[in-house]
This record gives C-alpha cells, sequence and structure tokens, in this order.
C-alpha cells in the first residue's frame, strides 16, 4: 500500500475523558536532560528558541536538587 492511498488513521488507544480533577493534577518527571547539548541551528528566531528550552531546562534541575 502506498503512503499516497492512506486516508485516515484511527488509534487503537481509548480516550481518557478529562474530570474535574485531572484537569488540576500536574504529571510531575525527573528531569532526564541537563541542557549540554550543542544549538547549531544559523536562524536567530529558532536559535532563540532553543536557548529559551535549555534555560527552562536548567532551571528545572536546579530547582529539583534544592
Amino acid at each position: 500500500m502506498k503512503s499516497s492511498q492512506i486516508k485516515a488513521f484511527v488509534s487503537n488507544k481509548s480516550v481518557i475523558k478529562e474530570t474535574e480533577n485531572s484537569k488540576t493534577k500536574k504529571s510531575k518527571y525527573k528531569e532526564r536532560a541537563n541542557g549540554a547539548f550543542k544549538n547549531n541551528t544559523k536562524d536567530e528566531e529558532l536559535h532563540k528558541i532553543i536557548e529559551e528550552i535549555r534555560l527552562q531546562i536548567k532551571q528545572k534541575r536546579e530547582n529539583e536538587l534544592s
């Protein structure tokens, strides 16, 4: 089957209904990234966005350690 023949995709996973509690509950996980990666983008706007992501990663790691 060619990819151009695919008309729709239906997941076999069930839909989770949101309740009042699930709307206010936030998922928490330990940040595994440390922000140590190269930002080789030439586009200034994209470079800025990636650096903001790096800063958020570092801040989250610092908050977890303190």
